[in-house]
């Protein structure tokens, strides 16, 4: 006779063993879910699902045992299990933030021939975690010749990363103690911060100008006539021969530390970039080498390579700086050194016990070892504290509008389920909008969650003209004198565009952008509501600007974005959800996704679950056309994969965004530079690979470093 030997088992949906209903190493089963479960014992008893290696999102975090792998949105912090846990996942804050310094220190006030840099660094001991709530400096002088500048140095990575937080002149601020508020990264062992106050006092500058050619950044010597930088951006090199084939040499090595260099394109003056330099220049023979950091670029970016480029350095006539002294001020803080060079530059650094004006507000934070970090959202880089910035005001139309992540939602549109939506077999990667006039999630191509629309059309050029499908076209030959345009409701995609047409009003703006050269545009505000005159739009528009021109039956790409007119605080950025009804915020507790007009939401079967990951541009057939843009200013988790990806929206500063490549790789942007500089070979679709993408000068150069293999 065969023994049948079983093992505990249960019948009931969802149901898991606890520690007590199991042995040491004993299975149990669950027949109705099909699942296995073991009781194991690392030090502590946990039940292990064997099922269970994937990652599964499980959305916001709430007070359960969670199991490993198992990913939770807690606050600013996305977190994945390492191990069977019921701790916190996010870190958490451990009493009040508190100052280094005094509130009114006995200073020494020596003075400096050059201007000064002064500050502190800061290296985290062992199991100590924390965050820099705010910044304050101390200002020796009011004197509007004086500028202050307060820099956060980033000295874990090499090249360091230079971030300028702050700058202002002398009479804006206060004689003693100015708060700068901030909201970095957590801090910890490993972890090595600078933070930096540059003074300078100049009462006058002299110019120098001129024009170089944009030749290609690296590790080479610029052509001649031309100034690149390093990859990195932290080297710029000028060739000592500019493009009049005059010798500048003496002019070039007199562009000291503090100097502010610009160079615009002198056929796009929208494309710029600004360089602060840091240390006194060096003579590479052929060229002038100076350290830098980008200071800014211009709205359409830095001048390209190739670029006649019109240059021109603002060199301070340098004057004598006060700085502040405290004898050991830091000597009770063991991981923290002042840090002070007097040389007009920042090199030949002192390091000490010294305090010399500036401190730094700390929290302490409780991490569980029992998660590991995916994504930080919010947080680095100044911010201020409280509410956000302005938008628009919410509809008052008694109905509860939720604000999440800088959007906002309609708690009457809920999307539970991929039932919920509007497709016969909703199937991955399918972008959904809410459609207002049937109540319902229908698959929608161009929109994103931030307001904005790209469509794909051809131009038909005026006078006359009536645009027939996928076609568009103006009331004038002459642009600037644009009153109208003429849009057929349907793109190139054979998609009807009328949903996101019908939404437009004055205030917001519309683009013609050429497919294949983005430096070609029409851009126009609009002016009153589009009316729709049989299947063409008729859109009431005034000139805004323009850079080249048009033809006709050109491919070009009608860019929109919503602009609400009217403005409110924003809700607190807090990863909490929170209702707008009656001109109040109230936190809304939701694990359900919301949605109105222009959410777009991405379908990832395996979780059963939508995602935002992606804003996707321009129309498309098939999953071999398509292109995904991450907006930046939106979230810095995404998910997907697949088709040419390129990065929008993307922030001052310090950046970095995380992206699952759940299916096939996507082609990325040239240019990036991968850890160890080699680009990864990627994980075959159906395995998870985690990319870290980060960025420092607005993407103008991406680091980029990868995971492989999570099954």
């Amino acid at each position: 006779m065969t023994n049948v030997i079983k093992s505990k088992r249960s019948a009931v949906q969802g149901k898991i063993p606890q520690n007590a209903d199991l042995a040491l190493g004993e299975l149990a089963v669950n027949t109705y879910d099909g699942k296995i479960y073991m009781k194991k014992d690392d030090g502590a008893e946990s039940i292990v699902d064997l099922n269970r290696e994937a990652m599964e999102w499980r959305d916001l975090y709430q007070q359960i045992e969670y199991q490993k792998n198992e990913v939770v949105r807690d606050g600013d912090y996305t977190m994945i299990a390492n191990k069977t846990t019921s701790d916190r996942a996010a870190p958490q804050k451990m009493g009040l933030p508190a100052n280094l310094l005094p509130d009114a220190p006995t200073w020494a006030t020596p003075s400096n021939s050059v201007h000064t840099y002064t500050g502190l660094k800061i290296t985290p001991p062992a199991d100590r975690f924390f965050q820099i709530a705010s910044f304050r400096v101390w200002a020796p002088s009011t004197d509007p010749d004086y500028t202050y500048t307060v820099w956060g140095i980033d000295n874990s990575v090499t090249p360091a990363l230079w971030e300028k937080l702050y700058t202002a002149v002398g009479d804006k601020l206060d004689l003693g103690w100015n708060s700068i508020p901030y909201n970095g990264d957590l801090f910890s062992e490993g972890s090595i911060f600078q933070g930096i106050l540059e003074t300078e006092n100049s009462s006058a500058n002299t110019t120098i100008s001129g024009g170089w050619t944009h030749s290609s950044t690296g590790n080479a010597d610029p052509d001649s006539q031309a100034w690149n930088t390093s990859n990195n951006n932290t080297t710029l090199r000028i060739d000592k021969t500019d493009l009049d084939s005059t010798d500048r040499t003496t002019e070039l090595l007199s562009i000291n530390a503090g100097t502010n260099v610009t160079f615009v394109d002198a056929a796009e003056s929208l494309r710029s970039v600004e360089y602060e330099v840091t240390e006194d220049p060096v003579d590479s023979g052929s060229h002038i080498s100076y350290s830098v950091t980008v200071a800014s670029t211009g709205p359409n970016g830095a001048p390209l390579v190739g670029a006649v480029c019109q240059m021109t350095a603002l060199v301070p006539i340098p004057g004598t700086t006060s700085y502040v002294t405290l004898t050991d001020g830091f000597l009770s803080f063991p991981s923290v050194q002042g840090a002070i060079s007097l040389t007009g530059a920042f090199v030949d650094v002192t390091y000490d016990n010294t305090a010399y004006g500036f401190d730094v507000e700390l929290q302490d934070y409780t991490v569980s070892e029992d998660w590991d970090v995916v994504a930080i959202s919010g947080g680095g880089g100044a911010s201020s504290s409280g509410t956000g910035g302005e938008v628009g005001e919410a509809p008052i139309d008694g109905t509860p509008y939720v604000r999440q992540d800088a959007i906002w939602v309609d708690g009457k549109t809920v999307l539970n389920t991929i039932d919920d939506v509007v497709a016969l077999t909703p199937s991955d990667g399918d972008r959904l909008a809410w459609d207002s006039s049937s109540a319902a999630w229908i698959p929608k191509r161009s929109q994103s969650a931030l307001g904005f629309a790209q469509f794909a059309y051809d131009m038909l050029l005026p006078p006359g003209a009536t645009p027939g499908g996928a076609d568009a076209s103006r009331d004038n030959t002459d642009v600037t004198l644009v009153t109208m345009l003429y849009i057929n409701e349907v793109d190139k995609g054979s998609n009807d565009n009328s949903l996101f047409f019908d939404e437009l009003s004055p205030g917001d703006w519309i683009n013609y952008h050429l497919d294949d050269n983005d430096q070609v545009f029409e851009q126009y505000d609009i002016s009153g509501a589009p009316v729709l005159v049989g299947s063409v739009y008729e859109v009431p528009v005034i000139y805004h600007a323009h850079a080249g021109s048009l033809s006709n039956n050109n491919d070009i790409n009608v860019h929109i974005r919503y602009i609400a007119p009217d403005t409110i605080n924003e809700a607190p950025v807090d990863g909490l959800p929170y209702s707008r009804q009656d001109a109040g915020w109230t936190e809304t507790p939701i694990t359900t996704v919301f949605g109105r007009v222009g959410n777009v939401l991405a379908v990832e079967s395996d979780y059963n679950a939508f995602y935002m990951p992606f804003v996707e541009t321009g129309g498309y057939t098939e999953a071999t056309t398509n292109l995904y843009a991450v907006d930046c200013s939106l979230y810095n988790v995404f998910f997907g994969g697949g088709g040419a990806m390129s990065f929008i929206n993307i922030p001052n500063g310090m950046y970095s965004c995380t992206l699952f490549i759940t299916a096939a790789a996507p082609t990325w942007p040239s240019g990036i530079k991968w850890q160890g500089g080699v680009e990864p070979t990627w994980s075959s679709a159906g395995i998870t690979d985690i990319v870290v993408m980060s960025t420092v000068d607005q993407g103008i150069n991406w680091y980029g470093s990868a995971s492989l293999g999570y099954v």
